[in-house]
């Protein structure tokens, strides 16, 4: 090889492993996912939702208006369901007993991290006692998640309020808490 290519070629190797470099870049952020490729999940997801019953027999449910403005605005969610159920069947109507349902469905996973249990209840004047892994089993379907107890006195009456939580993350499934969900956000592409 003569002077001259030799001189040529060390020339011209940088320009066009930049440029082969360049192209391969674009090439893969063409493969990347835009939040409109989302957009038919969230519809579902929403629809789901909104399809949840009213009468889980014995108890029957009533809609929610509990939700603090200033969650939904730090929560953004696609949909959010705060709904409480009570079985009417129990003898004693005075303390009947019930359970309340928050769902909430965000389209940023990182959305969810300023508001999960131990950060929302202790905000509001709960103290967090509890604070304990917990698997249910539903139709052989294993939900790890956590238990969570708060304690809040007013006027000299204290009450307990039990929160059983779980979070679903898109292509991870079911996750414990909100370490699951942080994990999720780092990626890009599951955020």
């Amino acid at each position: 090889m003569s002077n001259r290519v030799r001189k040529l070629s060390f020339l011209l190797i940088s320009p066009l492993l930049s440029a082969a470099l360049l192209a391969g870049i674009i090439a893969e952020h063409r493969h990347y996912l835009n939040p409109e490729d989302f957009e038919p999940y969230h519809v579902q997801a929403k629809l789901a939702i909104e399809s949840l019953p009213y009468s889980i027999p014995p108890f029957s449910g009533a809609d929610n208006d509990d939700v603090p403005k200033e969650a939904q605005i730090l929560l953004k969610p696609n949909k959010i369901l705060s709904r409480r159920y009570t079985d009417a069947s129990v003898a004693s109507l005075n303390h009947p007993r019930s359970a309340n349902l928050l769902i909430v469905q965000c389209k940023q996973s990182g959305d969810m991290v300023g508001h999960f249990p131990p950060i929302c209840y202790p905000s509001h004047g709960w103290e967090k006692f509890v604070d304990t892994e917990r698997d249910w089993i539903v139709d052989e379907l294993r939900i790890r998640g956590k238990e969570y107890q708060f304690r809040q006195t007013e006027n000299g009456q204290t009450k307990i309020c039990t929160v059983y939580n779980f979070m679903v993350v898109p292509g991870r499934g079911i996750v414990r808490d909100i370490q699951g969900v942080e994990e999720a956000a780092e990626d890009y592409q599951q955020r």
